[in-house]
């Protein structure tokens, strides 16, 4: 019976532990879009400049793809 008590008490606390994690996980997601949003607005005007505009052509896509 000790066991199954242990069990039980584990799981309860795990369970208190995601619905406060959960919580604090969705006030994160708002950011973490605008941060991603940004990174590709970025991004993508950023490794066609290297790809295309450069004169190195397509030997600069993986120096664009590393600079991310």
């Amino acid at each position: 019976m000790d066991i199954h008590r242990q069990i039980t008490n584990t799981h309860r606390t795990r369970s208190n532990n995601l619905t406060y994690g959960r919580h604090t996980i969705q006030s994160l997601i708002l950011p973490m879009l605008f941060s991603s949003f940004a990174a590709l607005c970025f991004h993508i005007p950023f490794c066609w400049i290297l790809v295309f505009k450069s004169k190195f052509g397509s030997s600069t896509a993986a120096l664009a793809s590393a600079s991310s």
